[in-house]
């Protein structure tokens, strides 16, 4: 009984001089990112471009409780003249809004890009435009329950070039609604062909459990997300991938102690 007792005071001192770790949150929010290669199958030319605008960051308990961040506008211009005469990608917006935010029991991340405009073409033939007057994402993640969830909200989506049948890919009247409400399914695949795959409302979940016995939920919402797999440019191939309003958020719960 003695010993049992003794052992009991020694895991009890033990726990006092090591705490335990407490539930955290984090979240996140980036206005654009474009990470691409092109190159010439005969290995003639090749294009690797990568840049993304800011992004904040928010945490609890180890980081700033809130950030929020607005950029005026963005504007980059790639040139790939080397895979056909006068071949070129752009890539501008208006007002980028990006906001984090991370308590003891919640995380939100939020991602605002106003009057976007991607391009893809030379200045007399598209082969893909999109454009919108505002792209959103948030993302977020409570501890308890642990929980995360992504919405995404998008007006006056419009997608145009000679990438689609007509030059227009049209959208039902029910997913402009949807997009507009914030109501759009996650994962909803709007295009896949020719290397080239448009999703809307991406979301990854990723549940962990960790060594301490906590267990962490994150999520990472992207409104738009272009993937580029050997896409035909010019003469040359496209791998990628183009993401407009990103956001994430995570939740760890607290851990848990070890029987002895």
């Amino acid at each position: 009984m003695m010993r049992k007792l003794l052992g009991l005071i020694a895991l009890g001192l033990s726990l006092i001089a090591s705490p335990l770790a407490a539930q955290t949150t984090a979240s996140t929010g980036r206005g654009v990112r474009l990470n691409q290669t092109v190159t010439e199958p005969l290995g003639l030319a090749r294009a690797d471009v990568a840049f993304e605008t800011e992004t904040t960051a928010a945490a609890f308990p180890s980081g700033p409780p809130e950030f929020s961040q607005i950029r005026r506008g963005f504007d980059q211009s790639i040139d790939l003249s080397a895979f056909g005469a006068g071949l070129s990608e752009r890539l501008t917006t208006g007002f980028i809004n990006i906001s984090a935010m991370a308590s003891a029991t919640q995380a939100t991340g939020t991602a605002t890009v106003n009057n976007l405009n991607f391009s893809l073409g030379t200045n007399l033939s598209s082969l893909l435009t999109i454009t919108s007057t505002t792209v959103q994402s948030t993302s977020t993640a409570t501890v308890s329950p642990l929980d995360a969830s992504g919405t995404t909200t998008i007006q006056n989506l419009q997608l145009t070039g000679s990438l689609f049948t007509g030059g227009t890919l049209t959208l039902s009247a029910e997913l402009q609604a949807q997009l507009a409400a914030g109501t759009v399914a996650p994962n909803t695949v709007i295009f896949d062909s020719a290397g080239v795959k448009i999703i809307l409302n991406r979301q990854v979940e990723t549940p962990t459990t960790n060594a301490d016995g906590s267990s962490t939920l994150a999520i990472a919402t992207d409104a738009i997300a272009v993937q580029f797999t050997n896409a035909p440019v010019g003469t040359g191939v496209k791998n990628g991938e183009l993401l407009i309003a990103s956001s994430s958020a995570s939740a760890t719960t607290a851990a848990v102690p070890i029987s002895p």
